[in-house]
Parts: structure tokens; C-alpha cells; sequence
């Protein structure tokens, strides 16, 4: 077995519009544990009003995968993950971010950024998300949010990877079974990506998107069309924010 995988982020519209940089960042890893392959996905979101959250978005993807990279290394095989070892790799994300911060002379909150992760083997898979977005999965035959997007204190916020709070903010799950299917998408695609009304997976949304990515034998060649959907007018008369899109879909290597 092996994955099809297409990540991408792209500057809102209103971000164009005032000339500031895209603050999403993304990152997709695939590693070989006991020659089985094991897909790490790392989404996250600058905060709007944080003047390096650009920086805190990169470095947040970079420092987990490369965590989790040097983790994967060492194992033989797969083994099942832990929350208190999510916690860990959230808490060094935090230590990198704010090396970051003080390398600008800046408050850690001048970085403030969410942060989404999935660690997927052939048997079972790690979720972990401090923040708003969504990673969503197929569960028996249904695609469906891990997670719903997390709420802050006030109206219209969210919980970020840089503050004090990790051990109570972050959401993990271990799920001891396959994924063969999932997507992980920051905040701005969220009216379009999820039910509300239901707080499920719009299905029409996400079905063509991995149907394709699973019909298709090189999967870099849809980085373009991918991007051209991101940017198209039907996405930005619904949503201005800055987009990120992960999909990922288990195939047969025959």
C-alpha cells in the first residue's frame, strides 16, 4: 500500500487585498517504519492579528514533523501513540516558536499560530489539534471531522499552540484502525467544508477532491488545478482568509 498526497496554502483574498503574507503553513511527510509506510500531516494557522504569525504557521509544521521524523526513526515498528506524548511534541513546538520570538525581540504571542496533526499507520492513527480547522477522516464509508474547530473565550477566536495552555487545550484521539481517506483543512475553509447545522463534513465538498487524487498516478501534477480551486471565485465570494488543503488517500501499489 502506499498514499496519493496534495497539500497545499494559499494567500486569502483579503490578504492580497491589503498585501500582507499568506499565514497558513503545511507540511506532509511519509516515513517507513518496518517497511510500512507512516503519513505525518501538519496543518496550521498564523492569527490575523499577530505581526510574525507567518513564522509561527512554518515553524510550528516544520519542528513537529521534525519531532515526530526523529521519533519514527528509532521504532521497528508502529506503535500506538499516547496523549501525554502528543502533549510533548505540542510543548516543543511551543519551545521552537518562542526561540523564534526571541530571535525578533517579540512577544511569543507576535507568533500566535494553531496547529493540526495526524500521524497515520497501516493500523491505527494519532489526531492531535490545538485550534480551529478541522481534520476529516472516512469512518465507515462516511467522511467525518475528527474534531470540531475549536472555540476561544471571545466570539470569533480560537486556542493557539504558543499559549500556556496545551495540556488542557489539546484534542487527541488514537484510533486503533485503518485510515484511508483524510483531509485537514485550516479555518478558512470551514464554512465550505463543514455542516454546521449538522457539525458533519459537507461530503460533495471533499468526495470529487480525493476521487481524483486517488485516480490519479501522479499526484504532483494536481498541485496546480489544486491551487486554481483555492483561488477560484466560487471559494473566494464564500471565504477571504488565507486557505490550506490537505488530502491524502491509501492506494494499492499494483
Amino acid at each position: 500500500m502506499m498514499w496519493n498526497v496534495l497539500a497545499k496554502s494559499v494567500q486569502g483574498s483579503s490578504h492580497k487585498r491589503l498585501q500582507t503574507v499568506c499565514q497558513d503553513a503545511c507540511q506532509t511527510e511519509i516515513h517507513h517504519v518496518g517497511g510500512l509506510p507512516v503519513l505525518v500531516l501538519a496543518a496550521s494557522d498564523g492569527a490575523g492579528s499577530a505581526e510574525h504569525s507567518d513564522i509561527g504557521s512554518q515553524t510550528a509544521c516544520r519542528a513537529v514533523q521534525e519531532l515526530i521524523a526523529e521519533k519514527l526513526r528509532d521504532q521497528t515498528d508502529f506503535l500506538p501513540i499516547a496523549r501525554d506524548e502528543a502533549v510533548s511534541w505540542y510543548e516543543h513546538v511551543r519551545a521552537e516558536i518562542l526561540r523564534e520570538a526571541e530571535v525578533r525581540s517579540v512577544p511569543i504571542r507576535q507568533l500566535a499560530c494553531t496547529l493540526l496533526v495526524a500521524v497515520i499507520g497501516e493500523s491505527g492513527a494519532a489526531f492531535c489539534q490545538i485550534g480551529d480547522g478541522a481534520i476529516v477522516v472516512r469512518d465507515q464509508g462516511e467522511l467525518r471531522p475528527v474534531f470540531w474547530p475549536q472555540s476561544g473565550e471571545y466570539a470569533n477566536t480560537t486556542n493557539f499552540v504558543t499559549s500556556s495552555r496545551i495540556e488542557q487545550d489539546l484534542m487527541f484521539e488514537w484510533r486503533a484502525a485503518p485510515i484511508d481517506d483524510v483531509s485537514m483543512f485550516t479555518d478558512g475553509l470551514q464554512t465550505v467544508a463543514l455542516n454546521y447545522a449538522t457539525r458533519q463534513a459537507h461530503q460533495p465538498f471533499f468526495t470529487p477532491l480525493l476521487d481524483t487524487l486517488r485516480q490519479h498516478v501522479a499526484p504532483a501534477e494536481l498541485l496546480g488545478p489544486l491551487q486554481s480551486f483555492l483561488e477560484s471565485k466560487n471559494l473566494t465570494d464564500r471565504t477571504d482568509d488565507d486557505l490550506t488543503l490537505i488530502l491524502a488517500t491509501r492506494i494499492n501499489s499494483v
